[in-house]
């Protein structure tokens, strides 16, 4: 099994929005199933040189349905500014026990995609599906911080270097 990751949420008026997550340290948090994200440095192909700005990738998050699902709806359907999501990752530690180890925080979130979907009930590898929801989202500011050594790094993509 992947080691998890969990995501919490905080509206457009600073309200955070609560999630199912009942385990010890991560309650109203949110199950990530899946996550996907990069940044991209356009670079000439015939000399290296950098033509251009970084470019963010939209991150995008697969979550179970839950009561956070109806409020990413609305933001996608509204276009209202998210303040904040933190997701935080973890793995088994050389004592066995699970910790957190990195984090992303992305502030001033769009939702600019939901879509929900059900994988095929009767094909018998979709079992321990549940019903999900794939979120698409654009942010103001990205941090991603690694516990070991305390190292982290910040970007607001709208200021260009």
């Amino acid at each position: 099994m992947a080691s998890p990751a969990y995501v919490w949420i905080v509206d457009d008026q600073g309200n955070e929005v609560k999630g199912e997550c009942k385990v010890k340290e991560r309650e109203g948090s949110v199950e990530i199933f899946q996550f996907k994200y990069g940044v991209s440095m356009p670079v000439d192909k015939f000399n290296g040189a950098t033509n251009g700005t970084r470019q963010h990738d939209t991150v995008t998050i697969t979550k179970p349905y839950d009561p956070t699902s109806p409020v990413l709806f609305k933001a996608a359907c509204d276009g209202k500014t998210l303040k904040q999501m933190t997701i935080k990752w973890y793995r088994i530690n050389e004592s066995g026990k699970e910790e957190e180890y990195f984090i992303h925080v992305l502030d001033d979130v769009k939702v600019v995609s939901y879509r929900q979907q059900l994988l095929h009930t009767k094909d018998h590898q979709n079992d321990a599906h549940v019903h999900e929801d794939i979120i698409d989202l654009r942010f103001g500011k990205i941090t991603i911080k690694h516990h070991d050594g305390n190292i982290e790094h910040s970007d607001t993509w709208l200021v260009r270097s």
